[in-house]
């Protein structure tokens, strides 16, 4: 009996494993690498795009957290400028989540000019991919970064969803 226990959970367990090692679709590697390079030549609407809905919610609701936390204080201007959100408050409220999102990556990136300029040459390369039980992809990428702005090269996974027939960002997978 024991036996054939063993036998059956091996027989169920094999697909599972096949599902998991089976490479991502070319679309998902697509989807990660033109994210990711987004974010490098400092295209931000293309990398809200490939957002999943719900990281853009997060980013925006974790956002709208942290102000609340300052106002009345007198640090919300420099909570603001920290974040590169300069325009008023109101202002960011009406904004949609996307466009929102893509502000605040703006922001965070073009603080310093010197480096955002010098991250325009950073290649990107996809250096594999899986697919996930639950359907999704984790994509894993190779940075290689101009000299002087950190590490010759980095990795970094991203882990990617479909939404409505297109590969989605969710979260960093590492």
């Amino acid at each position: 009996m024991p036996r054939l226990l063993t036998l059956l959970l091996a027989t169920l367990c094999i697909p599972f494993a096949a599902l998991a090692q089976a490479k991502a679709p070319p679309e998902a590697e697509q989807a990660a690498r033109t994210y990711m390079s987004a974010f490098y030549t400092g295209d931000f609407q293309v990398a809200a795009d490939l957002a999943a809905p719900e990281t853009i919610d997060r980013v925006r609701d974790l956002f709208f957290a942290e102000l609340a936390k300052v106002e009345g204080t007198g640090k919300e201007k420099g909570f603001l400028a920290h974040q590169g959100a300069t325009r008023p408050v109101a202002e960011l409220k009406a904004m949609t989540p996307k466009a929102l999102y893509a502000l605040l990556a703006e922001g965070r990136q073009r603080r310093d000019p010197k480096v955002l300029e010098a991250m325009k040459a950073t290649q990107v390369e996809i250096a594999g991919s899986e697919m996930t039980p639950g359907g999704g992809a984790i994509v894993r990428i190779r940075i290689a970064l101009p000299e002087g702005i950190g590490p010759p090269s980095q990795q970094a996974a991203l882990s990617l969803r479909l939404v409505s027939s297109a590969w989605k960002v969710v979260a960093n997978a590492d």
